[in-house]
């Protein structure tokens, strides 16, 4: 029904835009060959008899030939075509000039045979002038369409891919988070309640706020200081958490979910392999349009360094190349005993502040 009400919508468009491109043709044929003699009422009613013989070459051409065998690659019976109806639009117009426009207007040249080859080949300079410019214009327009198709379809490609990514976190997220709470609840933890509280505000993050592309970047760092809460909770005194702010996120945006996965990394493959003496400094910086995200941490076991292969890395460094690409730079760096993420991203602003 839609794709019928389009069509309905875009025919007066064709028509009207048929009736223009015949009278510019018509006009301008009347100018160039009355402005000669100065008799251009008579030149105009000559172009309106040729009329039907260029519309036929033009027509065939681009409503035959170009889509039925020259988009289709075949060139031998696209030619083929093209001069067979050459000659017979050339004919018809020979016909024309021959038994109507002679006899009226030119009485001298109607004593002439009708294959006298000199007109016939006159007669075919206009019909291939004009299938050649309407026949231009055709495969112009079905290069652009071609060209919005591609992408459009790349575009639907990219959301798909985005909301694949972006789904994936939720889960893996989710995961390691419940892990958390289960080993409170084991312990009969009076700070449980507190965690299921941060959970909730984190689940409704996710749930509700993260369905657009963007999300405000004040929201985002709020879900991050909420992750980095509860695993304070969870390793309370054991770990040394270092998180600094400077800058004011209000002004910008940025994809959701899309720093959470560095501190989850962090905490999942870093802190929580140490029982003691472990670190975690998080250093962000807002300056103009710009976002320094600085992640370090303490690293006990080399054999459980965080690596680049992760889900939760993965994901993010597909999300950064289909949503910043050149506007962002990731280092990850892991050595001695120091895990490094820095990430310079190039941020969006909130207009809506």
């Amino acid at each position: 029904m839609a794709l019928d009400q389009t069509i309905l919508e875009r025919k007066p468009y064709r028509i009207l835009s048929h009736i223009l491109f015949w009278t510019v043709i018509v006009a301008s044929l009347t100018i160039v060959f009355g402005i000669k003699h100065e008799q251009y009422m008579r030149s105009f009613q000559d172009t309106l008899l040729y009329l039907p013989a260029e519309m036929l070459l033009t027509y065939i051409s681009i409503y035959i030939l170009i889509p039925r065998y020259l988009l289709k690659g075949k060139i031998g019976p696209f030619f083929i075509g093209f001069f067979f109806f050459f000659i017979l639009s050339g004919l018809l117009a020979r016909t024309v000039q021959h038994f109507i426009i002679n006899p009226l207007n030119h009485p001298y040249y109607a004593s002439f045979p009708f294959f006298y080859l000199e007109k016939i080949l006159r007669n075919l300079v206009v019909p291939i002038t004009i299938a050649g410019l309407a026949s231009s214009i055709k495969l112009f327009k079905l290069w652009v369409k071609d060209n919005e198709d591609k992408l459009n379809l790349q575009q639907e490609k990219l959301e798909a891919e985005l909301k694949f990514l972006k789904a994936q976190i939720h889960p893996h997220f989710l995961f390691n988070t419940l892990n958390n709470l289960y080993s409170f609840t084991l312990r009969n933890s009076k700070d449980s309640p507190s965690i299921v509280l941060k959970l909730s505000e984190l689940l409704q993050y996710m749930l509700y706020d993260c369905n657009s592309e963007y999300v405000s970047l004040e929201k985002e760092l709020k879900s991050l200081e909420t992750y980095i809460e509860l695993e304070k909770l969870r390793y309370g005194k054991r770990v040394d958490i270092s998180y600094t702010v400077s800058g004011n996120p209000k002004e910008w945006k940025i994809a959701p979910l899309l720093l959470i996965p560095f501190i989850e990394n962090s905490f999942t493959h870093g802190v929580s392999e140490s029982m003691e003496n472990s670190w975690l400094v998080l250093d962000i910086v807002i300056e103009d349009s710009q976002l320094r995200f600085k992640l370090s941490n303490s690293i006990h076991n080399q054999e459980s360094k965080p690596t680049k292969g992760n889900i939760g890395l993965r994901n993010v460094r597909k999300r950064l190349d289909l949503i910043y690409p050149n506007n962002y730079s990731l280092e990850v760096i892991s050595e001695d005993a120091v895990y490094l993420v820095i990430l310079n991203l190039k941020l969006i602003r909130n207009h809506a502040d």
